[in-house]
This record gives structure tokens, C-alpha cells and sequence, in this order.
């Protein structure tokens, strides 16, 4: 089974309950994907090592490595680019989409690659769905 068979299975889930609905998705979606990766996650992968200071560790390789997987996959399933893409301070990243009112989608991919879905609705943990 392929790494993108097996994200469409563990998503089913939030798919059935409309917790990535059509706000999710759109047509024009590959150049915002694409500078995403160019942008962010290419240039996080470059300066590995080199953080500011004590307190922060920049997204690791392999951080780097799902989140580029991530967004080669979800470019080519028509999903929105996330609102915010953000290094976690401790080798991960989180990209964040913001959906109807009271609901935020979270990909939390932390240090060692790991990668799972959160859904909040009304500031409260409604499902996670890990992806490795």
C-alpha cells in the first residue's frame, strides 16, 4: 500500500463527518502548495542545525521530509494550502487550516517525522488521526 493510499484510508474518517468539506478543497491549489515548499520547508531543510539559539531547534530532516510528502499529496488531491505553516521551536512543524466558524484542522508533524491530524470544534480535541 502506498504512503498516499494510506493517508486517503486514515482521513476517511474526517471526510465522512465533513470535517474537511469543500472549505478544504479548491481547484487552484498547486502554486500555493508548491511555494510553500520553495518558501518555507526547502529553506528549513537547508539550515538544519543553525538555530538562533539555545532554546530553539529548527524542523529536523525528517520533519522536513513528511511535511514535503504531505504537501506533494495533498497538491495533487485538490486540498487548500494551509493558512499557516509554522517550525514547532522543538524540530517539528504544524501546518494549520482555519474551516468554518469554531472548527481548526492541525497536521502536527514532530521531530522524528511523525505526522497527525487534529481536529478542534469550539476550542475542543474532536479527533485525531495519526498518519504514520
Amino acid at each position: 500500500m502506498t504512503t498516499a493510499s494510506v493517508t486517503r484510508q486514515r482521513l476517511q474518517p474526517f471526510m465522512q463527518t465533513n470535517a474537511i468539506s469543500d472549505s478544504y478543497l479548491s481547484a487552484e491549489h498547486r502554486p500555493a502548495w508548491q511555494k510553500l515548499i520553495d518558501t518555507h520547508l526547502l529553506d528549513w531543510a537547508m539550515r538544519y542545525g543553525t538555530g538562533d539559539s539555545d532554546d530553539y531547534v529548527p524542523p529536523t530532516s525528517q520533519a522536513v521530509h513528511t511535511a514535503i510528502q504531505f504537501a506533494t499529496f495533498a497538491s495533487g488531491g485538490a486540498w487548500t494550502a494551509p493558512s499557516k505553516c509554522v517550525a514547532t521551536g522543538d524540530g517539528g512543524i504544524v501546518f494549520k487550516w482555519g474551516g468554518q466558524e469554531g472548527m481548526l484542522l492541525i497536521l502536527e508533524i514532530d521531530e522524528t517525522g511523525t505526522a497527525e491530524f487534529i481536529r478542534f470544534e469550539d476550542c475542543k480535541i474532536k479527533g485525531r488521526i495519526p498518519l504514520a
